[in-house]
């Protein structure tokens, strides 16, 4: 009975994580996508490829959140290797979009896509939440320390109900 049991409630959980993620195409043309979620995690509507990022800033400046430590990370591998020059592509969009001041929407998903790669961050608030490229080092740091340098993972940040990842296009992403 109490495998049955265990069994029951392992495939609730991954039912849960299925639904709860939103699924990058592995044949997603290079670029830099928006994508809001519902509470469950699912899309609403298509993709927005964002075709050029504003510079103006909605905070006066992304140094306070260089201060800023995870409270409690909770780091993820996904078991597979990623292409580092493609993802220093995909890294360098990332940031550039953070330090320029802009923020996650409620319940939504930013990602860049170049080759194979794919780096992204996940805002599961209900409000807006800042980003910056210090946050992302830093949760790149953590993936190569646990996952190693070359390899996918991602970094739960419970707290601020956020994600940063990093992997290949053709993954789910934002569980």
């Amino acid at each position: 009975m109490q495998f049955k049991t265990s069994f029951i409630a392992a495939f609730a959980a991954l039912a849960a994580v299925t639904q709860a993620s939103y699924h990058v195409a592995a044949d997603t043309e290079d670029g830099h996508y928006r994508v809001q979620l519902d509470a469950n995690g699912n899309a609403l509507g298509e993709p927005l490829k964002i075709s050029d990022v504003s510079g103006k800033s909605k905070r006066s400046a992304s140094l306070s959140l260089e201060a800023r430590q995870f409270p409690s990370p909770s780091v993820n591998c996904n078991g597979y290797g990623i292409s580092v020059s493609d993802f220093a592509v995909t890294t360098s969009g990332l940031n550039s979009w953070c330090d320029s001041g802009n923020e996650l929407s409620p319940n939504s998903l930013e990602y860049w896509v170049y080759q194979t790669s794919l780096a992204y961050i996940c805002n599961y608030a209900s409000g807006d939440n800042p980003c910056s490229s210090y946050e992302y080092s830093s949760a790149n740091q953590l993936e190569d320390t646990n996952c190693g340098a070359s390899n996918a993972g991602w970094v739960y940040i419970s707290d601020w109900a956020k994600s940063y990842g990093r992997g290949n296009a053709g993954i789910s992403v934002c569980w």
